[in-house]
């Protein structure tokens, strides 16, 4: 095994955690807070199957996993002119027991601790905008892709990886993916929210696979969810909303997400590792 990147630490010899960024919009943290979603979609590095001048190119799609090295974790796309060769496309976001940490809205305070937009109420929105009125730029919301590590409140834990188009998506998935039910009294628009209209009362959906194709159109542009695109379908648990995990919590839930990879004996050695 290689040189260990900063990202990374070994969990016993020979297997390896690695840590990544991840970023979700502010309705999307709520619903991960309040334990709604446990599944995401994400297009990064399939760009060459789902671009329409090469998509033909490949013939098939192949998981290849490997417990000993964690860079060649990823899929195998064979190329129709010649089965032997193809293009090898790790995860991004990890392979199973690898540790994801969420990117949100934040602000820091001068002295110490950060605040963060989709645990914020409206009094204190309302107050933060005061504070901005009267000049205090610090106020102001940062954009997620700028948050540090050190300011991520949620940790997850992949629990599986696959690929798929994005239409294949079940209803059961889609409620996975955190779309909100919207009950609004009125036996006409309540339903999960349509996520392209800015008003609850508007017709929602009976089905949550619209309600999750709005809000695919909502962060991807419209004509988005048209495009079927193959995706990444990452099922994660949350390990923390309240900072980084302890070893011990990370532990846990490494070995219980990969208790089809153990034996009782092997268990026993993972903790004679760490201990």
């Amino acid at each position: 095994m290689g040189k260990l990147k900063p990202n990374q630490f070994e969990y016993w010899p020979g297997t390896v955690i690695t840590e990544r960024p991840i970023l979700f919009q502010t309705d999307m943290v709520r619903a991960i807070l309040e334990g709604r979603k446990t599944q995401t979609r994400r297009t990064k590095g399939l760009e060459r199957i789902n671009d329409p001048e090469e998509k033909d190119c490949y013939s098939s799609l192949e998981h290849v996993t490997s417990v000993d090295d964690p860079t060649k974790n990823g899929v195998f796309l064979e190329l129709k002119a010649d089965s032997s060769r193809g293009l090898f496309v790790p995860y991004p976001y990890g392979a199973i027991g690898d540790l994801i940490w969420v990117r949100e809205t934040f602000l820091a305070y001068p002295d110490k601790g950060f605040a963060y937009k989709a645990s914020t109420d409206s009094e204190g929105e309302e107050l933060r905008r005061a504070y901005v009125d009267k000049g205090e730029l610090w106020c102001r919301w940062k954009p997620s892709i700028h948050m540090p590590k050190e300011a991520a409140r949620i940790w997850l834990m992949v629990e599986e990886v696959r690929v798929e188009r994005l239409q294949d998506i079940s209803e059961e998935d889609a409620i996975a993916e955190g779309v909100e039910w919207v009950d609004t009294g009125s036996a006409i628009s309540h339903g999960y929210r349509d996520y392209m209209s800015r008003d609850l009362d508007d017709l929602n959906y009976a089905d949550p696979t619209d309600s999750f194709d709005s809000l695919w159109e909502s962060i991807n542009g419209e004509e988005s969810w048209e495009k079927n695109p193959w995706v990444w379908v990452v099922k994660f648990r949350v390990l923390s909303t309240e900072g980084k995990p302890s070893v011990d919590v990370i532990r846990e839930n490494w070995e219980s997400v990969n208790s089809s990879l153990w034996t009782v004996d092997s268990r026993e050695e993972v903790k004679d590792g760490l201990d």
